[in-house]
């Protein structure tokens, strides 16, 4: 597709595609951004012109279920732990609120002294392997992603996080009794 009409489906689409995916509850920095990935996608496939806006709805309904799910992951991690020390997720009460995979459907808040905890946990007990695999998921890798990046198969990574949440838990449920 030559730039100029890319340029124009650009021009006409921009704010409608903005526009759907703000409907959905995102906020207009990241919707703006979400746009502007749609229509990078969009320049490097083939349509044809009577396509071209279901193609980009359908590839603005893809992006956002993909930032959703990052967004999860980066929300909800390692037995409900957030490796974070950003101050915009912290809440109210100087915690972090999460979703605890062990406790489904019950909110807990874990304090910014067991995030320090939990990360001093991670540098003695884990592994390499089990802790560069919980960093990338915590940063909303998923794990085909992972497997890729670190050149090893799907199942491994599956493992490595899970027996690397397993341990962080345990560790956390021995110090806290």
């Amino acid at each position: 597709m030559n730039n100029e009409k890319l340029s124009a489906i650009f021009n006409e689409y921009f704010v409608i595609i903005t526009a759907f995916i703000r409907k959905k509850g995102v906020e207009p920095d990241t919707a703006e951004d979400l746009a502007q990935m749609v229509f990078m996608k969009f320049a490097n496939q083939d349509a044809q012109d009577d396509e071209v806006r279901p193609f980009l709805f359908r590839i603005a309904s893809t992006l956002y279920i993909d930032w959703l799910r990052a967004r999860k992951r980066n929300k909800e991690f390692c037995c409900g732990i957030k490796l974070t020390d950003d101050p915009e997720m912290w809440n109210d009460n100087g915690g972090y609120t999460y979703h605890s995979v062990t406790q489904r459907h019950k909110r807990e808040c874990l304090s910014k002294e067991n995030l320090e905890e939990v990360q001093l946990i991670m540098s003695r007990f884990l592994n390499n392997q089990e802790r560069e695999a919980l960093e990338l998921y915590a940063n909303g890798w998923g794990y085909a992603n992972i497997a890729k990046e670190t050149s090893v198969a799907i199942y491994t990574i599956k493992n490595r996080i899970y027996s690397g949440r397993k341990k962080i838990q345990e560790k956390l449920l021995q110090t806290a009794s």
